[in-house]
């Protein structure tokens, strides 16, 4: 079974950079354990917190029960599915800019 540093490395260097980056704001939650479900690096804090995955142009962070989040600064899209919300991130900058609202959304999760 494939480990999140495994899937990390797979990854263009820039993707890399950047999923270091939200695993940094991930973990500052507290007390999250990380794991890969399906070929998926999974997150949680008390159950499911959130997934990211890496494409070719840019990075998603999901929330699974994402359709209870507040989410204030509207950055969560549904994309036609029921409870889950995600955001695609496309580079170091756009999640530093956004960092406030990730935070707040990662605390609320």
């Amino acid at each position: 079974m494939e480990t999140i540093e495994a899937y990390i490395r797979r990854q263009p260097v820039r993707h890399q950079d950047m999923f270091a980056l939200l695993r940094s704001l991930i973990h500052d939650v507290g007390h999250v354990t990380e794991h890969m479900r399906n070929g998926t690096p999974w997150f949680d804090h008390h159950g499911p917190l959130c997934s990211v995955t890496c494409h070719e142009n840019h990075i998603v962070l999901s929330f699974m029960r994402g359709d209870e989040l507040s989410d204030d600064s509207h950055i969560l899209e549904a994309k036609e599915r029921k409870h889950t919300r995600s955001v695609e991130l496309y580079s170091i900058a756009e999640i530093e800019e956004r960092e406030d609202e990730l935070r707040q959304l990662l605390n609320e999760a």
